[in-house]
């Protein structure tokens, strides 16, 4: 799961866009996100193994309604952050 925030925070970081017309890793219609995550699982180790162990409906952590939660848990701690260093 580390990797995928690290993508997440990499795209977000960038300005690059986390969602394209599909969500299926290796279509051509995906985005940076995806692409990004495709490109590190060639190095192998666990993303890798997980991508291909990988079923329809089973819990892979790419969807759009997973990225949604994580975006938003991050945009909380950094608000938290933004708040507290403005009462110090």
């Amino acid at each position: 799961m580390k990797i995928i925030l690290d993508v997440l925070l990499y795209c977000a970081n960038n300005n690059l866009a986390l969602r394209g017309n599909s969500e299926e890793i290796g279509n051509p219609a995906v985005e940076h996100f995806l692409n990004l995550i495709n490109l590190i699982s060639k190095s192998g180790g666990v993303l890798r193994q997980h991508i291909e162990s990988h079923k329809k409906g089973s819990v892979s952590y790419f969807s759009h309604h997973i990225l949604d939660e994580f975006i938003s848990l991050l945009s909380k701690k950094v608000r938290e952050k933004i708040i507290n260093q403005n009462k110090s």
